[in-house]
């Protein structure tokens, strides 16, 4: 059994030419990698941004009533 696992342990780690060839794969993809990421979050991202502005928006409305201390011209 130990003479079994020797070339399974051989075979199991990668060439140093194909660490090499897949460092440069994930290299050129890194725009696809990014471009892909920022159509996946761009719907939530610009929905979390409209409900922020919208409660911002309602906050200042509920806020400008009269405050004591507060002159209005």
């Amino acid at each position: 059994m130990a003479a079994s696992a020797a070339p399974a342990a051989e075979s199991a780690e990668p060439s140093h030419s194909a660490a090499r060839r897949d460092g440069a794969l994930g290299t050129a993809l890194l725009p696809v990698s990014a471009l892909r990421l920022a159509v996946r979050y761009s719907v939530p991202l610009a929905m979390w941004f409209s409900a922020g502005t919208i409660i911002r928006y309602a906050a200042m409305i509920l806020s400008a009533g009269e405050r004591p201390g507060c002159e209005t011209t």
